[in-house]
């Protein structure tokens, strides 16, 4: 009886090894703790995405009939203190006149992109943005993604342009971004990281930072 008490009380000791080594590496592993976070985030992405669906359809319908096959890029000046938007079509850049830009469309106003673009009440007088770090940086279209039968449609959500939210028309992931993984979150949108974020290199610090 000593001996099966002294090898259960040896087993009960292995477990618990075992779990706090499974505990550590679960806190000290990159692939982990950041997929950990990249789970949070993208359900923080994908929640603000639905909140706002109508205008992200709405502004991608727009655009796509006002400027087929045209370069794209939108991005609001929030970071200036001001509201204003700035449109660069085909290398030609300019204030948005939403009257004249947005032609197709009757309730596409700032008001409106305000609540997808990051806008100056979401930025901090020292520069830096508030938590509402889920809105969008910018929108841009390139033109090789643009021809007039795929099309994509990119809204960054990291300043740097590793994370996108994605809008493709024909549902399909774009094969020239073969560095990066898509998670779809609809038939037409899907949201765009790339390889090197789940590599060795741990970002978790930054995820963490940016979507918490």
């Amino acid at each position: 009886m000593p001996n099966k008490r002294r090898v259960l009380s040896l087993l009960i000791i292995l477990s618990l090894i075992v779990l706090s080594l499974s505990a550590c590496e679960f806190v000290t592993n990159p692939y982990n703790r950041l997929n950990k976070l990249k789970n949070e985030w993208q359900d923080k992405i994908i929640a603000h995405f639905e909140e706002n669906e109508e205008i992200f359809n709405e502004l991608i319908n727009v655009i796509l009939e006002d400027y087929p096959n045209t370069k794209i890029y939108l991005y609001n000046k929030g970071d200036q203190h001001t509201d204003e938007y700035v449109i660069e079509i085909n290398g030609d850049k300019r204030a948005l006149d939403e009257e004249n830009d947005f032609s197709l469309s009757e309730t596409l106003t700032i008001e409106r992109l305000n609540k997808i673009f990051c806008s100056k009440e979401d930025w901090k007088s020292d520069g830096t943005l508030k938590k509402n770090i889920l809105k969008c940086f910018s929108l841009s279209i390139r033109p090789q993604d643009n021809d007039g039968e795929d099309v994509w449609c990119s809204f960054s959500l990291i300043n740097d342009g590793n994370i996108d939210l994605v809008y493709s028309n024909s549902g399909k992931k774009n094969v020239d971004d073969f560095r990066s993984v898509g998670y779809f979150i609809n038939d037409n949108w899907y949201i765009r990281y790339f390889d090197r974020m789940l590599d060795s290199f741990d970002n978790s610090e930054m995820y963490d930072r940016l979507f918490n």
